[in-house]
């Protein structure tokens, strides 16, 4: 094996550093991040919003001994609920 050379390596690093170093010297730059990262944020809790409305619209409209699951979301756990009285519950003649 011989020796390789990365010449042109050295090039295109060279010229991306002095372009995002130039590019990161601009205000418009990080205004434009920052609007970005806003974005991000206000679309996670809108999502989260959305997801916990419709848990509790499902477990509204539900009838009794209903489970309703939904998977992990952006910004929660999954969860699992039971609608009405429990099965043990329902064994005492309803005094739980």
């Amino acid at each position: 094996m011989g020796l390789v050379r990365f010449s042109g390596v050295k090039v295109l690093w060279g010229s991306w550093t002095a372009w995002l170093s130039t590019l990161a010297l601009q205000p418009r730059f990080w205004l434009w991040i920052c609007l970005i990262a806003a974005l991000a944020a206000v679309a996670e809790v809108l999502a989260e919003w959305q997801r916990r409305t419709t848990l509790l619209a499902l477990i509204r409209n539900a009838p009794a001994g209903t489970v309703v699951v939904q998977e992990r979301g952006r910004g929660g756990p999954a969860m699992h609920v039971r609608v009405g009285p429990s099965p043990e519950a329902a064994d005492d003649g309803g005094r739980a």
